[in-house]
């Protein structure tokens, strides 16, 4: 993992345990470096992230007897371990995954952040426990055998991302964001210590604009606490331009600013100099020629350790590169849309509609009768159903393949698998998200877009967005941190009504409302662009060397986990956005399997895109 961490390395041995570490500095660039040790020696961490109230908690440890040998965010997860035991995680405001051997307890403490901004994996069989912030780091371990995880594999087929925890390969997991563990001669246990609540405070609007602009400035604020220099993402979009300029009141200099985008599509550059011109920023650009793709998915998707389910990894690969030239510390946008309802399907589902069919004909009939998403407050209503039901609705919105209710899954056709099989091949998506919504569904007195907006936040939210921010960031040995995805930012915004996160079909009522002090109106107000490449024509042109010899020899339909009827019918001519996508997804699972499942060696492999064809 030298690119998470160029500039130093360290490891802990001991009976029964050792710890590795690769640094990436940012605070304290030279008494930093871990594994770091309490004042004894008998507690020892390695971690991955940035805690932004370590001063704060710093104080009050010390106020209580602990001495400090360095000025680290590291040091204080060691002494907040020693005083409050695991409910140290409490305390902490920030992006983490990290690990605690307690030496005295013979203890393993694992624990992640609360929204799943940095990533933690590990495997666990026959007393065996192995993790790290890759999984490719785990599967260098000669006992692991790389087998294909099934239900998680058709988790991710349905929905882009397994429900539960499960990796892709047997006997992996993710630790899920808000989680932590323990292991020791007891084995090992799992706990949840924290969730966000969906339970509506009855305030105004000027009350939650005026508490949702002190939280985000409170936030944008604690994310530039750093010893080397930061800059930030600049799409010319609401988010990021907001980010942006509240970094301008809380810096003399410049902030560094890079635009990444494609010549003629979805060109937001003359957003983003509108926004540069008006914060006064040092700003740059980079456009990404359609061709340069290809040649780097291999690379992608070793660095993602899954196949990657949106195109927009590309601009984010690209635009952690050319923002690495200047600087170690990136602040973004992403967390926004999944957290005040930033995303055209809420506007869909609020409406009661399945599809975009009948949007015109439907919406005043629904208005008129007050069918939308938040007018069900009536607790008689809050059952287990009404969540499944709005789980799966909101769910199926993630399904490129679906028809129905089944995907084309090959290996279902075998009798003897899994007792979901309906015996042609295809499963019951419906069926088999009922177990896990009993698990996901939200807490409190939030109504149906809370709800929603609760499980985009602890699925969506960490599987797809922050996953491939921290992934592609970290390709490039670049901090990306997120000032929307701050828990007290999100708690407040679980507290707020939801007419004003969705408000008349205005997506992010609040957050624009907020941004009128910061921002030209054209930004804030004009239509959503986001970071997706043009994929059908991409699919059509750039991209068809790629897919048709991967499709045509694929290792997934002959081991029959793809049907391969399905592969043929995607291979015809006539190739629509639809099916450019569904052809870009199962590549993307091919070069995973043939980068993490077929090869002797996981390691030292030959990434380039000729390797694959």
């Amino acid at each position: 993992m030298l690119h998470r961490g160029p500039d130093d390395s360290g490891f802990h041995l001991g009976a029964g345990i050792s710890l590795g570490h690769r640094r990436l500095s940012i605070i304290d660039l030279k008494s930093g470096k871990q594994p770091m040790y309490n004042e004894d020696g008998s507690v020892v961490v390695v971690y991955n992230g940035e805690i932004y109230n370590f001063k704060e908690i710093r104080k009050s440890l010390e106020n209580k007897g602990h001495r400090f040998r360095t000025n680290s965010d590291t040091e204080a997860v060691v002494h907040s371990y020693e005083e409050y035991g695991e409910r140290c995680l409490e305390h902490f405001n920030g992006m983490f995954a990290f690990a605690i051997w307690d030496s005295n307890k013979k203890k393993l403490f694992i624990a992640r952040d609360r929204l799943g901004i940095k990533p933690l994996y590990y495997y666990f069989k026959d007393n065996a426990f192995i993790f790290a912030s890759e999984v490719k780091s785990i599967l260098q371990h000669d006992n692991i055998k790389r087998e294909i995880n099934k239900e998680a594999f058709y988790q991710f087929f349905s929905y882009l991302f397994p429900l539960k925890g499960d990796y892709l390969i047997k006997d992996i997991y993710e630790l899920l964001p808000g989680y932590f563990l323990t292991f020791d001669k007891g084995g090992l246990v799992k706990k949840r210590y924290w969730q966000p609540r969906s339970r509506t405070v009855s305030r105004g609007e000027d009350y939650f604009c005026r508490l949702t602009e002190k939280k985000l400035l409170e936030s944008v604020k604690m994310r530039m606490i750093s010893d080397v220099p930061l800059g930030a993402s600049l799409s010319g979009g609401l988010d990021s331009s907001l980010i942006v300029a509240m970094m301008n009141k809380f810096t003399p200099d410049k902030v560094k600013t890079v635009t990444v985008g494609y010549e003629d599509v979805n060109n937001e550059f003359m957003y983003a100099r509108k926004v540069a011109e008006h914060c006064n920023l040092d700003h740059r650009e980079m456009v990404i020629e359609l061709d340069q793709l290809s040649s780097i998915i291999p690379e992608v998707v070793w660095h993602m350790d899954q196949p990657p389910v949106k195109t927009s990894v590309f601009p984010t690969f690209f635009f952690s590169k050319k923002l690495r030239e200047k600087v170690k510390v990136a602040l973004v946008g992403e967390g926004s849309d999944e957290i005040f309802a930033g995303y055209g399907r809420y506007k869909m589902m609020s409406l009661n509609l399945s599809s975009t069919a009948g949007f015109f004909r439907k919406s005043l009939r629904n208005f008129l009768t007050k069918k939308t998403m938040y007018a069900d407050n009536s607790k008689s209503k809050k059952s287990l159903l009404d969540y499944y039901k709005q789980y799966s609705y909101y769910l199926k919105f993630f399904n490129i393949f679906r028809k129905g209710k089944y995907v084309p899954l090959g290996y279902f056709n075998r009798k003897d698998e899994t007792s979901v099989s309906k015996g042609n091949g295809f499963i019951d998506y419906e069926k088999e998200s009922y177990d896990v919504i009993r698990d996901i569904s939200a807490k409190g007195d939030g109504d149906a877009l809370g709800r929603v907006l609760h499980i985009a936040a602890r699925k969506e939210l960490p599987s797809i967005q922050l996953l491939r921010v921290d992934k592609m960031s970290m390709t490039h040995s670049l901090e990306a941190r997120v000032p929307f995805v701050d828990h007290e930012l999100v708690e407040i915004a679980f507290s707020m009504p939801s007419n004003l996160k969705l408000n008349n079909l205005t997506e992010k009522y609040i957050v624009k409302k907020v941004a009128l002090k910061y921002l030209p109106r054209e930004i804030i107000y004009r239509k959503k662009e986001g970071l997706q490449s043009p994929i059908a024509s991409w699919v059509n042109k750039e991209f068809k060397d790629v897919f048709s010899p991967v499709l045509n020899n694929s290792s997934l339909v002959k081991n029959g986990y793809i049907d391969s009827r399905f592969i043929e019918k995607l291979l015809r001519k006539d190739i629509s956005s639809q099916r450019a996508t569904q052809i870009w997804f199962v590549s993307m699972l091919e070069i995973w399997n043939r980068i993490f499942i077929e090869p002797d060696n996981i390691n030292n492999q030959d990434l380039s895109i000729n390797a694959f064809l």
